[in-house]
């Protein structure tokens, strides 16, 4: 008989006794942090082809789709460093509990019971709104829809506020199109060592490219089980079947434990999923440079990818592509040869400081 998960072991111990949040369930676009999106942009959950999940139950599994706002009048053009190092944190929890934050260092990986332990002290909640960034100029941090000091608070991340040149490169693999290999070809000739954030689909039908991440040095990251729509995601027992059943999946691959990095499907979160994870040791990767680059039949051309992610690329940023798209695996030696000429060079996940700044 197989030994049981950790996720079979919480569940065993009494996680789905756990009672779901209160929070209420906003539409899609629609929660809080979606509300005041003037000129920004929106993401919105795509459709994995239904052929492509692997047996896997599958929603919203097209990672995010953007929509643009065009902006009445001009913002304010503010450094790099004061764009991003805002710390106000209006109407929110300034910091998450000690023992929350005690518990989320990465010194410390959670056994099953401590897991149980920190999850019963956390209330569940679904998602409620979706991420956003909104553009303030070229190569300057963009407005996000929550600011660092906040997402530091649950060590989660949108970008890195710092002056200099360094930039955190994440790819989303929903699910395989074939240029996965041209991609991690050109990483590999530019020395750039990224992140992948997978989808249990991707794992199961990939198992080929799970180990050569492993084996070139890149991040194995969380994008979640079967990539579900968040704002219904509201029980501890669906929210950590979805993460830690990744982790089981891999671990059987690579013989080795998950880095704990975790993207919600669409960006969806709330401060109670932020907690959530938070309470189970994943650290929160948002993004701040992203563009419509996941649908594949709609294929940006290659100039006006080169020309958007030339001019969105700054300090600390944390960059967004997907691996399904034929422009970036096409594009991707030139880009990296761009940005490197920009004087940008590249940190992994694992090189995020704890605090706000480098």
């Amino acid at each position: 008989m197989k030994s049981r998960s950790i996720y079979s072991r919480i569940l065993a111990a009494g996680l789905g006794l756990l009672l779901a949040g209160s929070m209420p369930v906003y539409a899609e676009g629609t929660g809080p942090a979606a509300a005041g999106t003037n000129g920004g942009v929106i993401y919105a959950p795509g459709v994995i082809p239904a052929n492509a999940n692997g047996g896997d139950t599958v929603q919203n599994a097209g990672s995010q789709q953007k929509t643009e706002v065009t902006q009445a009048g001009t913002a304010a053009q503010p450094s790099a460093a004061s764009a991003a190092s805002s710390q106000t944190v209006s109407g929110k929890s300034s910091a998450a509990p000690a023992a929350q934050a005690a518990a989320a260092s990465s010194g410390h990986r959670k056994t099953a019971e401590e897991l149980q332990a920190a999850m019963a002290a956390v209330p569940a909640g679904p998602a409620k709104a979706e991420w956003g960034t909104f553009f303030l100029g070229n190569n300057l941090p963009p407005r996000n829809d929550e600011d660092e000091a906040y997402l530091r608070s649950f060590h989660a991340y949108a970008m890195v506020p710092t002056e200099q040149k360094i930039a955190y490169l994440t790819f989303d693999e929903g699910y395989e199109n074939g240029y996965t290999p041209a991609i991690l070809d050109v990483l590999a000739k530019h020395h750039v060592k990224a992140a992948f954030f997978c989808t249990g689909s991707f794992i199961k039908e990939s198992p080929e490219l799970v180990r050569r991440f492993a084996e070139e040095g890149h991040i194995i990251a969380n994008h979640t089980l079967t990539h579900p729509d968040m704002m219904k995601v509201g029980t501890w027992e669906e929210f950590s079947r979805q993460l830690l059943s990744v982790e089981d999946r891999v671990k059987a691959i690579t013989g080795k434990d998950m880095p704990r990095y975790y993207r919600p499907p669409a960006g969806a979160y709330s401060e109670a999923q932020l907690r959530m994870a938070d309470a189970m040791g994943f650290r929160t990767v948002f993004w701040s440079v992203a563009y419509k680059d996941w649908d594949t039949k709609a294929q940006p051309t290659h100039e006006k990818a080169m020309n958007y992610l030339t001019t969105r690329i700054h300090p600390g940023a944390i960059i967004l592509l997907h691996a399904v798209s034929k422009t970036n695996a096409e594009i991707m030696d030139q880009l990296l040869t761009t940005w490197e000429q920009m004087g940008y060079t590249f940190k992994t996940l694992d090189e995020l400081p704890d605090g706000l700044s480098e």
